[in-house]
């Protein structure tokens, strides 16, 4: 956690202020009720790699804000470093120390000046890693540094940030705001932040002893967002499946299988003779040739087929571009399942 250059204060008479020359102002607002009991703030401030928690409380007292009139403080940059996305979240809390709601702003740093951000706080909402949501991905947990319920398709209500699905036991999941980056679906990323709006990073389990690789994936309700690939990847939440699809990554499986998927992934063929990239499993470790029952026992590149009453792994190759078989070898039509794009080496 990096958190040394940044500095917080409330702008009241009750708190001092920074004097930083860049700063955001945050204007804390209501969503709904008025807030009267409020004894203190929570507050995470996250521009990646930065990110700081504090708590404030005030000298004497309660403090006070409504859907109009706002509890304001300052966060100031000590560095020039600060530029990009800003996420503030803040979570109020009352005399007893219990939390009382949740809300989160997003913006654009003003670099040598002032950024305003605006968060309305929701009166029972739960702060991210605190009771409330947890993450969920392919194979496991993503951070849930989330802001106001989103569409992680179509993640407008985040203004300009991007909507990771977060899965909470018992409990349907939920898309959550938090900032967007740059990355391209299908890149290696380390944080949902990297990713583009509209996608997520997910986080791919390779099996015990391997370490687990996460890359921007892009949420989807048909085709026609995936490009060159296919709405046709399912989203599970903590095991259990979703109503949720991602777009599958239009890589290659011919030869080594790697060309389309990033470091460390697979192209692999899926049901509808879909392309997309994967962790190689355990069981596929069978080189061509070898005696098989599917082709998850052959290595990427490679397909179980059935020939002559045999099943054997065989080089994959396209139809349309059989010059990648070896010298004696065919590409060769698959008809269970029946495949028009690839074919097998025979």
């Amino acid at each position: 956690m990096k958190a040394a250059a940044l500095a917080l204060c409330l702008v009241s008479a009750l708190f001092g202020c920074s004097s930083e020359k860049s700063y955001a102002l945050v204007s804390v607002l209501s969503a709904g009720a008025p807030f009267n009991d409020v004894a203190g703030l929570q507050v995470k401030v996250l521009n990646p790699p930065f990110v700081d928690d504090l708590t404030y409380r005030p000298k004497s007292g309660l403090v006070r804000f409504d859907s109009v009139t706002a509890l304001t403080f300052s966060v100031g940059f000590r560095s020039s470093s600060h530029h990009g996305p800003l996420t503030v979240q803040v979570a109020p809390f009352n005399s007893a120390g219990a939390n009382i709601g949740y809300g989160a702003g997003f913006a654009d740093i003003v670099s040598d000046g002032t950024t305003k951000v605006t968060v309305r706080v929701d009166r029972g909402a739960v702060p991210p890693g605190d009771g409330g949501p947890s993450g969920s991905s392919p194979d496991g947990g993503v951070e849930a540094d989330a802001g106001p319920p989103c569409d992680p398709v179509s993640p407008t209500a985040c203004n300009g940030g991007t909507c990771f699905l977060a899965c909470r036991k018992n409990e349907p999941p939920a898309g959550m705001c938090t900032m967007a980056g740059t990355k391209n679906p299908g890149e290696l990323c380390a944080r949902n932040e990297e990713c583009q709006p509209g996608s997520q990073c997910f986080d791919f389990s390779c099996g015990a002893g391997k370490p687990s690789i996460k890359t921007c994936l892009r949420f989807c309700k048909d085709d026609g967002m995936c490009g060159a690939g296919k709405c046709a990847t399912p989203i599970p939440c903590e095991g259990q499946p979703t109503t949720f699809k991602a777009c599958s990554q239009a890589c290659n499986p011919v030869g080594e299988a790697q060309q389309g998927c990033a470091p460390g992934l697979n192209c692999f063929i899926f049901q509808g003779e879909v392309p997309d990239c994967d962790c190689a499993g355990a069981m596929h470790v069978k080189g061509e040739a070898a005696a098989c029952t599917s082709s998850e026992e052959c290595r990427p590149g490679l397909l179980c087929v059935s020939m002559a009453g045999n099943k054997t792994c065989r080089p994959v190759c396209r139809l349309d571009a059989p010059a990648t078989c070896a010298a004696g070898q065919m590409c060769t039509k698959l008809v269970d399942p029946d495949y028009k794009v690839f074919g097998a080496c025979l």
